[in-house]
């Protein structure tokens, strides 16, 4: 039999190389409070460094040259998003929008640079047997390979799904710690309007026990110069008490808002790990988001406008059951 010639791709090689010093804790990211990490893709990510290693060790010249192509195109995206994210923990970047793109990219680019490269690990399966034996080997390969992408992507749905859950439960615990902030923050108002209202009780007391004493013989000019520290210091207080009293009502009003956030994220997923059915999910996300994003009433806010009327989640679930 001859002799076969092994030909490499460069770009493979060249895209091996960007990730050369990569690891999957890198890319992961490390373990801190506050921390962004790709957990739950780790499987993800250490298949995807592998099969960037693999490819740079590939003999190409049995592919056809698009599909070369189109596997090296993948590969430089993959490659390119492994290096960002990794540089992305390396800087301790706390941007949950740049974050997300970054995960999101990865979920994409490793499934597609899975494919597109089947035909390049096919092919490379076995050089050294006969005809027949390769057609009926590459066969049974292709077979497995589509059964593993398979597992690999009800894998990813699977991690899709655990990371809306982990990102619910994260934003669930950032909207209890505002609301905590803001009930400590309208506690201390509320002292504020107490210990306020007290000092004018006092005024008014002192006031009204040790009256000022007036000459008769006072002109109104002289009267008025008399008075004038009295009223500026009641305007003071009562002006202070108002203040107090509307930050109390605004602090209160955030507090409330933000708590029914919490509370729905974390409805949501402990509702969304319960069902299967994506509708369903699909339902309890958008009841989530309405409580996020629309106008809540809390009963401190007297500017508020009363909320616009909307579908409850049962509502959307009858709606669903129905069709």
């Amino acid at each position: 039999m001859k002799k076969h010639l092994l030909m490499q791709d460069q770009r493979f090689k060249k895209y091996a190389a960007t990730i050369r010093e990569l690891t999957v804790n890198s890319v992961v990211g490390e373990a801190y409070r506050g921390a962004l990490r790709l957990e739950t893709q780790r499987d993800s990510i250490a298949a995807s460094l592998a099969l960037l290693r693999k490819l740079a060790t590939l003999d190409t010249s049995l592919v056809p040259d698009d599909i070369v192509t189109a596997a090296a195109t993948h590969a430089e995206a993959l490659s390119n998003v492994l290096e960002s994210t990794a540089v992305f923990h390396n800087q301790r970047s706390s941007s949950t929008a740049q974050f997300g793109t970054l995960q999101n990219t990865i979920a994409v680019t490793y499934p597609a640079l899975f494919t597109a490269s089947i035909p390049l690990i096919v092919a490379n399966h076995d050089l050294s047997v006969d005809e027949q034996e390769r057609r009926q080997g590459l066969t049974t390969y292709a077979a497995e390979v589509m059964e593993t992408k398979k597992a690999i992507d009800d894998l990813l749905a699977t991690a899709r799904e655990s990371v809306k859950t982990t990102i619910a439960i994260d934003k669930s615990e950032h909207f209890a710690l505002e609301s905590n902030i803001h009930s400590a923050t309208a506690t201390q108002w509320l002292n504020t309007v107490l210990g306020v209202s007290a000092f004018a009780l006092f005024l008014a007391g002192a006031s009204m026990l040790f009256p000022p004493s007036i000459p008769d013989t006072l002109s109104a000019p002289a009267l008025l110069v008399a008075l004038a520290p009295r009223v500026v210091i009641l305007s003071v207080v009562f002006y202070g008490l108002a203040l107090a009293g509307r930050n109390y009502r605004a602090s209160q009003h955030n507090a409330i808002v933000n708590r029914h956030r919490a509370l729905a994220l974390k409805t949501f997923a402990v509702l969304g790990e319960t069902t299967s059915d994506q509708k369903v999910k699909d339902v309890l996300l958008a009841q989530a988001a309405s409580t996020i994003f629309a106008a809540q009433p809390s009963g401190y806010s007297v500017d508020q406008a009363e909320p616009l009327p909307q579908a409850t989640a049962v509502e959307l679930l009858q709606r669903l059951g129905s069709k």
